[in-house]
């Protein structure tokens, strides 16, 4: 079969990696959902915090209490950071994910004539360790070739 460059040539099935990626971003999502509820629970802990402050500067509270307080609001803020970095890496490996999902789709490099079939619809490709042969497309219209011919033969030779 003559193949043009950029058609596709195979689907390989995307379920798994599709999958994948959409788990990727379920956990952003759920990432970004407990971020916000750290946000409130920081607004609640420096609002307690600073009312602290303000019973400490007239008497009306322990230092133990105002200190609680504190460490709970340091506490709250380092979460938040915490759920920051963990988008940050999420988001990262979603992108990877999106990327190999790409690679269920493999187009024709060239054009050409496929020569050789290598792997047959429903078998198992392992790309992991190593980039698994497909098809291979070879470029046949300009063909030099280097033969060693007989004297006997040489009448049969057509160019």
């Amino acid at each position: 079969d003559d193949v043009t460059e950029g058609q596709l040539l195979v689907e390989i099935d995307p379920s798994t990696q599709q999958a994948k990626v959409d788990a990727g971003r379920y956990s952003i999502e759920m990432l970004k959902a407990q971020l916000a509820e750290q946000r409130a629970q920081y607004t609640l802990a420096r609002q307690q915090y600073q009312r602290q402050q303000r019973l400490a500067a007239g008497g009306a509270t322990r230092t133990e209490d105002v200190q609680s307080a504190q460490a709970q609001m340091l506490a709250t803020q380092a979460r938040i950071e915490m759920y920051q970095a963990q988008i940050r890496q999420a988001q990262a490996s979603l992108r990877s994910d999106e990327a190999e999902l790409g690679y269920t789709r493999i187009y024709a490099p060239m054009s050409g004539t496929v020569v050789a079939v290598d792997a047959r619809e429903g078998q198992t490709l392992n790309a992991q360790q190593q980039t698994p042969l497909i098809l291979r497309i070879a470029k046949l219209s300009p063909m030099t070739v280097w033969a060693q011919v007989s004297e006997a033969d040489i009448g049969r030779v057509k160019p």
